[in-house]
């Protein structure tokens, strides 16, 4: 039996297109994927900023003897200045 040439026929166009329009879909399922996890990814990360700025946000400027309690170490004492009251007369 010899081969016959398929190329020609109904079928081999037949298989030829449905490939060509899986592989246009595929594209397209392809870049939807693509999208939907950067999508994802943006609203992972936006969640995860979200958290982080509300449990380490800051309570503003803090002054030196806090941030020296904050850092586990303690401020000199101050000295305590006295005004001699002086008197006119």
């Amino acid at each position: 039996m010899g081969q016959k040439n398929v190329y020609g026929t109904q079928q081999w166009k037949y298989i030829l297109s449905v490939v060509k329009d899986n592989t246009e879909y595929s594209t397209e399922a392809h870049r939807l994927f693509t999208v939907g996890q950067n999508y994802l990814a943006y609203l992972q990360s936006t969640r995860n900023y979200l958290e982080l700025q509300t449990r380490y946000k800051g309570l503003g400027e803090r002054s030196p003897g806090d941030m020296a309690k904050l850092m586990g170490f303690r401020m000199p004492d101050e000295p305590v200045l006295s005004r001699k009251n002086k008197s006119k007369g």
